[in-house]
C-alpha cells in the first residue's frame, strides 16, 4: 500500500493539494493516486493533455 508520503503526485508540479490536480476537475483517480498508472500519457478522466511533470528546484535559490 502506498503511504501518503510516498505519492507521486505530490512531486508533481500540477498538485494543488487535497488530492487534487489541474488535469482533473474533481479529485485524481485511484489508478493514479495509488501508482498503478503513472500518468505519463493523458488519463480519459482528465481535461487535457496534462501528465506528470516533477517539481524542478531552482539551484539559485537553494544557493541563495
Amino acid at each position: 500500500m502506498t503511504s501518503i508520503t510516498d505519492l507521486k503526485c505530490l512531486r508533481c508540479k500540477h498538485y494543488v493539494g487535497d488530492m487534487k490536480c489541474v488535469a482533473f476537475a474533481g479529485l485524481i483517480p485511484f489508478d493514479i493516486i495509488s501508482g498503478e498508472n503513472p500518468h505519463t500519457e493523458p488519463h480519459p478522466e482528465q481535461n487535457g493533455k496534462i501528465v506528470f511533470e516533477p517539481i524542478v528546484k531552482d539551484r539559485e535559490a537553494d544557493n541563495g
